[in-house]
C-alpha cells in the first residue's frame, strides 16, 4: 500500500472511531470502495454524512481545494486520480 493510502486509512479510522483491517484496507482502490465499506460498518450514519466526512479527510490529507473536492467521485482511484503515493 502507498504511504498516502496508509495515512488516509489511519485518518479515516480516527474520523469514524473504528478499526479497518489491513486486508480490508488493501482491497480499497477507489473512494467508492471506502464509502461502501463505511456505510456497511456504520449503518446508523447517513451515507451523505459519511461521504462528507470522508471528503474532509481527503482535503486535510492531500490539501485539496474546494474546487477539487467538488469533483471527487466514488469511481476516483486513490493512486491514479488522487495522486496517492
Amino acid at each position: 500500500m502507498a504511504m498516502d493510502h496508509i495515512a488516509y486509512v489511519l485518518d479515516i479510522e480516527d474520523a469514524f472511531s473504528l478499526r479497518i483491517s489491513d486486508e480490508d484496507a488493501a482491497n480499497m482502490n477507489t473512494v467508492g470502495d471506502m464509502q461502501a465499506y463505511l456505510v456497511r460498518r456504520l449503518p446508523r450514519l447517513e451515507p451523505r454524512v459519511i461521504w462528507e466526512r470522508q471528503l474532509d479527510v481527503l482535503v486535510k490529507l492531500k490539501k485539496i481545494s474546494d474546487e477539487q473536492r467538488e469533483r471527487i467521485r466514488p469511481t476516483d482511484q486513490f493512486i491514479r486520480d488522487l495522486g496517492f503515493n
